[in-house]
């Protein structure tokens, strides 16, 4: 979740929210379900409109939401929301029988979860050659970046079981997807340096040449990583 310009203004999910994550289809189910509520390109440049999720409300994954948006109290998205968007979602009645044996298509939950572990590698690549670098004058700020990186590459690697898992039950090979999470991509576009400076102040000082260079490059890490 992305959103917001500082530690004051940034997104909010309301009291009792909900992720559903599970899928019931197919042999065992599945979590291939990850939602998307802003994005990692223009999020860490912390220059896009806060997100408001309201509470009591939940989300069935997977989902986009773009920044600006608000979607009202007590609503269950179950489309996406777009960018400065209000929404309040509600269910329809429905009741028809279930095939038992029934699976939902592989291409568009594939392509999510494709582009949901390339917005990881773009974090990670984010960390590591962004706020790694900038924290080498402040130790104990290196310690916590670093294990903000092992914990991303938890998450990818969680990703990753996921989709191999949900996409090998539709046909689909392990050895037939694209290389998942790459390790390697272009190097950070501008000169980043350990200076003791705050994050936030930094990041928000940067001129808009640099932040586009960044948003750009970041942009790229996440299309090269879930390119099929």
């Amino acid at each position: 979740m992305a959103g917001g310009s500082s530690r004051r203004d940034h997104s909010e999910v309301g009291s009792g929210y909900i992720h559903f994550n599970f899928t019931p289809w197919g042999a065992r189910g599945d979590k291939a379900t990850p939602s998307l509520v802003g994005d990692v390109p223009r999020g860490v440049l912390l220059r896009e409109r806060r997100i408001f999720l309201g509470g009591s409300g939940g989300m069935i994954g997977p989902r986009n939401v773009g920044f600006g948006a608000v979607v009202g109290a007590g609503s269950v998205m179950r489309s996406d929301v777009a960018d400065d968007r209000l929404s309040l979602q509600r269910g329809r009645a429905l009741d028809r029988p279930l095939d038992p044996e029934h699976l939902d298509p592989l291409a568009a939950r594939y392509e999510r979860n494709l582009r949901y572990i390339g917005e990881l590698v773009a974090l990670r690549a984010w960390y590591r050659e962004v706020r790694l670098r900038r924290a080498a004058a402040q130790p104990h700020t290196a310690i916590v970046t670093r294990e903000a990186i092992a914990n991303l590459d938890l998450a990818i690697d969680e990703r990753r079981k996921r989709l191999i898992s949900y996409a090998g039950e539709r046909g689909l090979a392990a050895e037939e997807l694209p290389p998942l999470a790459p390790d390697s991509y272009p190097p950070c576009p501008i000169a980043i340096d350990g200076a003791a400076d705050e994050h936030v102040a930094w990041v928000q000082g940067l001129d808009e040449d640099a932040a586009e260079a960044l948003r750009a490059w970041l942009a790229g890490i996440v299309a090269d990583a879930c390119a099929a």
